[in-house]
């Protein structure tokens, strides 16, 4: 927390807090600690406060599920931004001086968990709390390199499973799949001089 931190202190009878709300997004964001006093307090779902350093203080908390989900106070991290869709990938394919594509980008890194203290004399229903890290965002996939050309420039494509042919005197080439002399690379070798005559 920085030294701008305010703390937002909420005193009522009731106070109703529900997932349906976005409690999180109700109070500004220099408000990193939130302090509640009450008699009772609904906790009504999944309620996210997203790294806050939240106090509750009551006589009672009356804890209700909603469509399935327990109900929850939650001051995990907030998501990491960025979170890339793995099927995205970087724009910027490769070219014949740089034959590489674009790097992907590295996904954002997780946000630290809040505190949580609860002070209740009773709770009424079944209650989670959560105090997690968030998971660092998915890196971007790269982008794709060239395609394979062969010396006319027209983009090719090699033979699956074939080997570079070896050259008459070294090297090698490897073959296009469309003209079967159509080398795509040519690293060919000098011709070895005669040999001296044996003593």
């Amino acid at each position: 927390m920085t030294t701008e931190t305010k703390t937002l202190t909420i005193r009522a009878g009731t106070l109703r807090l529900s997932e349906a709300d976005a409690v999180a997004d109700r109070y500004p964001g220099e408000f990193g600690r939130i302090h509640i006093q009450a008699d009772t307090v609904y906790v009504n779902g999944w309620v996210q406060w997203f790294g806050r350093q939240v106090r509750i203080e009551a006589r009672r908390i009356i804890a209700t599920p909603v469509s399935g989900r327990m109900a929850v106070l939650d001051v995990s991290g907030a998501p990491a931004e960025p979170n890339f869709d793995a099927t995205a990938a970087a724009q910027g394919k490769g070219t014949s001086a740089s034959p590489n594509g674009k790097k992907g980008q590295d996904g954002g890194a997780g946000h630290n968990g809040g505190e949580l203290t609860v002070r209740v004399v009773e709770v009424q229903g079944e209650l989670g709390l959560a105090a997690n890290g968030s998971k660092g965002g998915n890196s971007q996939s790269g982008g794709d390199g060239v395609k394979p050309a062969r010396p006319d420039g027209i983009a090719g494509a090699f033979m699956p499973g074939k080997r570079p042919v070896k050259g008459p005197h070294g090297g090698s080439a490897l073959q296009s799949w469309s003209q079967f002399w159509a080398y795509v690379a040519w690293a060919r070798g000098q011709p070895g001089g005669n040999a001296r005559q044996g003593g």
